[in-house]
């Protein structure tokens, strides 16, 4: 369904509860009678461009419906699974009975734009960038969608994406897709004092929860000035990576910039070899809570580890901290340790933030938001194995830093523009004491 505000989901809830209704009074107002499905038709341009073997998996649970909460539940499922294609406009379902016990559903599927280019400029984690986009949908009659990616941005400066996707239906429950992706991107590195040249492919299986993929990838790091870092300088050069992955995703949250309800977890597993091999695991976490009518909160936090297999990590499979999108109050990418003037992250981190929302006087907008933070992380080397590497970052204590400003939730990105008081930092990190400006899709 995406990520909706509240009066949105409202407006869901008001509807299913009103088909619940409506089927009820189709069902000679009996709640627990024996219902049965005896068609199923579609119809619209979408339908007369689409195999009949996916219309028909996507159809599935509304001929399985038996009860009036079946019917309720299958006809948001199919209406769901069926919008999630992202090749229909807007899916339509209707309910009839020609006779009592008996139901029959309509669909209505119009085609979206079957081929589209789009131009533009997009600001989010930490950088912006102007983009050209062009995607084919659906020319085959399976649900794929073809869209070549070229984007050039102040810190990523340039990149090109080739993804081609198509749902798995009938193979896998609805809603799992097969993508594969091909990429090449070179992008500056200024916290560590390096450029990168990153070229790859990925083959990944997904779904609104788990994410099954493998990648390769051949990275490429030149230095940026004439006297690097030692790190840099030892790993300047050419190295590939092999990796097979696993993420899961739950996502509960009433709005994705703003949340009073809700949860976000984030759990992401790596196994890799090549000339860097490693384990990696990371989970995030989100939840956000109302106070009162008007005052909300949210708790955040990261923890994340990296055993290099062969002694040492690749400075671009590290975890960095620091900056208006995780660690406010610091340079981006600035905690941790410090080589030489750069910042190369570390094995093992961290993190953890709590912020108050509260409307800001005379000002109606519900987007629109004073904002008070307090957070802090740490970037740690792996140890002598995974215990003890946790076990002296939890007795170092944290970088910390709090401030206040304002935030606006916009439907594309959330914009932060806070005050920020550093509280504590260790030797070599950068912090960042005054105004700090972020745009980005997450923050901790």
């Amino acid at each position: 369904m995406g990520k909706e505000n509240s009066i949105t989901l409202n407006d869901r809830e008001r509807q299913l509860l009103a088909l619940k209704e409506y089927v009820t009074s189709l069902a000679g107002n009996n709640p627990n009678g024996k219902i049965e499905f005896v068609g199923v038709n579609v119809e619209g341009t979408g339908a007369d461009k689409t195999r009949h073997r996916l219309l028909k998996a996507h159809a599935l649970p509304l001929l399985a419906a038996t009860t009036v909460d079946e019917v309720v539940a299958a006809a948001n499922s199919v209406q769901t699974s069926l919008n999630s294609l992202d090749i229909y406009q807007d899916v339509m379902l209707s309910i009839d009975s020609p006779c009592p016990g008996q139901l029959t559903a309509l669909i209505n599927l119009p085609s979206a734009k079957r081929f589209l280019a789009q131009t533009g400029t997009s600001f989010g984690n930490g950088e912006g960038s102007g983009y050209i986009r062009c995607t084919a949908k659906n020319h085959f009659g399976l649900g794929e969608i073809f869209t070549v990616d070229t984007s050039v941005g102040t810190r990523t400066k340039s990149a090109t994406l080739f993804q081609a996707s198509a749902p798995l239906a009938g193979v896998l429950p609805l809603r799992w897709r097969a993508e594969l992706l091909a990429y090449g991107a070179e992008k500056s590195v200024d916290w560590a004092s390096h450029r990168e040249q990153v070229r790859g492919a990925t083959i990944r299986i997904t779904s609104p929860k788990h994410t099954f993929g493998l990648d390769y990838v051949l990275r490429s790091l030149y230095a940026s000035k004439v006297r690097p870092s030692a790190t840099v300088r030892s790993q300047a050069g050419h190295a590939t990576k092999y990796s097979a992955f696993y993420n899961w995703n739950y996502d509960s949250r009433n709005n994705a910039f703003l949340p009073t309800s809700g949860a976000l977890v984030k759990v992401c597993n790596e196994v890799a070899a090549g000339d860097y091999p490693y384990l990696k695991t990371c989970v995030d976490f989100v939840r956000g809570f109302r106070i009162s009518e008007k005052i909300s909160m949210s708790i955040s936090g990261r923890c994340g580890g990296l055993v290099p297999l062969n002694g040492q990590s690749h400075i671009s499979d590290r975890f960095f901290l620091g900056g208006p999108l995780d660690v406010r109050g610091f340079r981006i990418s600035r905690l941790g340790r410090n080589d030489e003037g750069d910042a190369v992250g570390g094995d093992a981190v961290m993190a953890g933030g709590l912020s108050l929302y509260a409307p800001v006087p005379r000002v109606s907008s519900p987007n629109l938001r004073l904002h008070a933070f307090i957070n802090g992380g740490s970037v740690r080397p792996y140890g002598q194995g995974v215990l003890q590497t946790f076990s002296n970052m939890l007795s170092t204590p944290p970088s910390i830093a709090t401030g206040f400003g304002l935030l606006y939730a916009h439907p594309a990105a959330r914009f932060e523009l806070n005050l920020t008081f550093p509280l504590t930092s260790h030797a070599g990190e950068q912090s960042h004491k005054g105004l700090q400006f972020g745009v980005g899709l997450s923050f901790l």
